[in-house]
């Protein structure tokens, strides 16, 4: 927690200070306007806001930030005792005085509670204003576990990801959440429910799915370490598109044991419905948590050798997120990957000092191009260009007929040949 919260300390001071309000002089406010500036919440994966938020990691004692539910339930999902602002804020600011290191690893082992400088601003909610990123908890999480290991797929590329020499601490992290059974365990359990029969069967009918170009398509190889790693659209496309076309197909076919898995499946394509829908009501979240209860149920029925996950149970604060603050996908972590994207495809010299600028005029220049243009892509603008392959050069008598004809239209045009050029 040091060095997450000596980062945000002068972010936080900032914070506080156009928390109270200031004029700001701009062209079209020449004698200032009056500007108030809050943090609504924090956005990320579970890791990157327990960390940021002061709470404790998926594999502590007390580990989710909006329920007091001890340890991971395996027999039965649950949610524990509401947390509340003041509880928190209280735990917090003990962690903090504490005078050593060890009472305060004994303080967050008792309440799951470390101090954040997000603490400080006067209006923070540590419990509501910390959102459930579906992206991450959703869509690369409780899909891809049902996806992979649930029904038995080749799970090779998470292995994969899991031992790459490059990985960040954070994705690491985040791949542990994801995948761990508990703190104890070392790997997850593949059910093998599906027979390889019903495997191939099923990637032969979602190879035959057909859907616009406009719509993300499903690679072929799905389900092998060849094709790699699925991208949270690419989920959402699988059980919100191809699976509900295929799976009746595939499953009826194989006797009366496996229409409960078309069961088991249906509640989980109508929760990924209501988890990416554009607007929601009040009765979404009921049948969001009735869904998710049907598909939690017939799970353990058919897959018991498959445990419950830890974000098996963040999900089940789905409800409460869509009451709170409507769509999911609009507080969701891809607005931060487009502009992860954007800021990595940045050219920069790597010079130590230098680097900062360049990002700050580079992105500026960006954000100016689009105002201009609002249907610029800005990933497809900052892509290096292709060389010009099959290059034919101009003859002097075609150049010089060509120049001729343009300069009807622009006089300005110049013989690229005429001493001085540019002029």
């Amino acid at each position: 927690m040091v060095t997450i919260n000596n980062v945000l300390k002068p972010l936080i001071d900032e914070l506080i200070e156009l928390n109270c309000g200031v004029k700001i002089i701009t062209p079209n406010y020449p004698r200032g306007r009056y500007v108030v500036v809050k943090l609504v919440g924090l956005i990320g994966n579970i890791v990157a806001t327990h960390k940021a938020g002061g709470f404790m990691s998926h594999s502590a004692k007390y580990f989710c930030s909006w329920c007091e539910l001890k340890d991971i339930e395996r027999t039965h999902l649950k949610l524990g005792k509401p947390r509340k602002r003041s509880a928190v804020l209280s735990a917090s600011r003990r962690w903090q005085e504490a005078n050593s290191t060890t009472t305060q690893q004994r303080l967050a082992q008792y309440c799951g509670i470390q101090w954040s400088e997000i603490n400080r601003l006067p209006y923070w909610d540590p419990v509501k204003n910390i959102f459930l990123g579906v992206l991450h908890n959703w869509y690369e999480g409780v899909l891809q576990h049902h996806f992979c290991y649930q029904w038995g797929f080749d799970t090779a590329i998470i292995e994969k990801e899991k031992h790459q020499p490059g990985i960040s601490g954070y994705e690491s992290d985040e791949l542990m959440a994801n995948c761990t059974q508990s703190k104890n365990e070392d790997s997850l359990t593949i059910s093998g429910y599906l027979s390889q029969e019903v495997i191939n069967k099923l990637k032969k009918q979602l190879s035959k799915v057909v859907v616009p170009k406009e719509v993300c398509h499903i690679p072929g190889g799905i389900g092998t370490a060849r094709n790699g790693k699925l991208k949270g659209n690419e989920w959402s496309v699988l059980f919100n598109i191809y699976l509900p076309l295929t799976v009746l197909d595939v499953f009826w076919d194989f006797g009366p044991k496996n229409h409960l898995v078309l069961i088991n499946i249906g509640a989980l394509i109508q929760c990924t419905k209501i988890v990416g829908a554009r607007w929601v009501t009040e009765e979404d979240g009921q049948l969001f948590r009735k869904a998710y209860d049907t598909y939690q149920n017939t799970s353990k029925a058919l897959f018991p050798s498959c445990r419950t996950l830890p974000n098996h149970h963040y999900a089940m604060h789905i409800p409460e997120q869509l009451s709170q603050w409507g769509p999911l996908n609009g507080i969701s972590e891809y607005g931060g990957k487009r502009l992860l994207g954007i800021l990595q495809k940045i050219k920069t010299n790597s010079l130590l000092g230098a680097t900062e600028e360049t990002m700050m005029k580079k992105f500026g220049q960006l954000q100016r191009l689009q105002q201009i243009n609002p249907q610029l892509n800005l990933i497809e603008t900052m892509k290096t260009k292709s060389p010009i392959v099959n290059r034919k050069a101009l003859d002097d008598e075609s150049y010089s007929n060509l120049l001729q004809h343009l300069q009807k239209e622009q006089p300005h045009l110049r013989d690229y040949r005429k001493i001085p050029h540019p002029p």
